[in-house]
């Protein structure tokens, strides 16, 4: 027989069970759908972390202030020999709209270069300048997520507490929750909380190793003697934690690990219950077709005729559940996803090695069909 008479018969033979056919298809589609977004927004988010990092030509060094005595004011002398460098004071807290609308939100207040080290972009309006932070304006650029929910636009007003700030920017920030980004010479006025997160994110193209050692040695030298300690180093170790953007990578790394044994999970799932039900339909197909399984035998229909027609039903079965999950999940990525459509289909890829050994599962029931013989089928039949 020619492949189109095969796949003629096989999908004949699949519209007899329609309700079967759809519940494997649909259980297929979840498994793959589920375990390609995954796949998916682990790999774009990490993509873009690295290249941003790639872009800004250098990498980030974080330092964060645990001695409660220390200001960021402090650390203003770090701008002298890295001219890229963000001071930052978050907070959580609630803001509001001129609609009342509330939600909790981190807000960040810092300089201008926040948006250089960051590669924050702007969608709408501008960042936040040096003239903001001179004149203590009271402005505030937020993310998308935070306008979609509050309905605000450049220009609008939130409050924070008791305080106005009007709006002059819109960030595109993909996978950010809501955030909020001030100037830091009104933190104290908006913050009443005496609780703080204090850092410091500097960006350079040296050697980031031996920056941080450099870094290290900077600050253990200008707060060796701010509270009197004697023992070297006993006040930079409680009062500091420096960390370089490799700590970042390394946390890239790992989530990707955590969402490729979520991804197994998923496939192992997905292989027990289509797998399953995929041997359960042939069976059953073979068992109501028994005396025409013996007629076709019997005709001149050779073993592997009727095993590859049997077998052809389960890869089609995957076949269909793989291409309604890539139509949902191309879908998906265009409307919301970020339209990374070489991610999306290098991920679904990935996830279509599971289809492999879904079809597989019909080989069982399919030998078993082709080991009909022609006379006892028609007796029994």
């Amino acid at each position: 027989m020619r492949l189109s008479d095969y796949l003629y018969l096989a999908k004949k033979d699949l519209t007899n069970y329609r309700l079967r056919s759809s519940l494997i298809i649909l259980c297929i589609c979840v498994g793959i759908l589920s375990s390609t977004l995954n796949l998916y927004h682990t790999s774009k988010r990490a993509e873009e972390l690295i290249s941003s990092l790639e872009n800004l030509g250098g990498q980030m060094i974080s330092i964060w202030v645990q001695d409660k005595e220390i200001q960021l004011e402090d650390l203003f002398f770090l701008s002298s020999y890295f001219p890229y460098t963000s001071y930052e004071v978050s907070y959580w807290q609630d803001i509001r709209s001129f609609r009342k609308t509330k939600i909790s939100v981190s807000i960040i207040a810092t300089v201008p270069e926040y948006q250089q080290v960051h590669s924050v972009k702007i969608k709408e309006g501008r960042f936040i300048s040096s003239g903001d932070i001179n004149h203590r304006r009271k402005v505030c650029v937020v993310n998308t997520s935070v306008a979609s929910i509050l309905k605000i636009g450049v220009g609008k007003k939130i409050r924070i507490g008791e305080d106005e700030l009007r709006v002059i920017g819109l960030s595109k920030e993909e996978g950010m929750s809501g955030r909020v980004i001030i100037p830091l010479s009104i933190s104290n006025e908006i913050f009443e909380s005496d609780s703080r997160n204090l850092e410091v994110v500097i960006l350079t193209s040296g050697n980031p190793k031996a920056v941080k050692k450099e870094i290290e040695r900077m600050l253990k030298k200008r707060f060796s003697d701010k509270k009197g300690k004697t023992r070297q180093g006993f006040l930079f170790e409680r009062g500091f934690i420096v960390s370089i953007a490799e700590g970042l990578l390394e946390t890239i790394k790992n989530q990707r690990l955590t969402n490729r044994m979520i991804v197994l999970g998923i496939w192992v799932v997905t292989l027990i219950l289509a797998g399953g039900g995929i041997i359960n339909l042939i069976m059953l197909s073979v068992r109501q077709r028994y005396k025409e399984i013996g007629v076709m035998r019997a005709y001149g229909a050779k073993k592997e005729e009727i095993f590859h027609l049997f077998l052809l039903e389960g890869i089609l079965l995957s076949v269909y559940g793989l291409l309604l999950a890539g139509a949902i999940g191309a879908s998906y990525v265009c409307l919301f996803g970020g339209c990374k459509f070489l991610i999306f289909l290098r991920e679904l890829l990935w996830s279509s090695i599971v289809c492999i050994g879904i079809g597989i599962c019909g080989y069982f029931p399919a030998r078993l069909a082709a080991g009909i013989s022609p006379s006892e089928a028609i007796r029994n039949a």
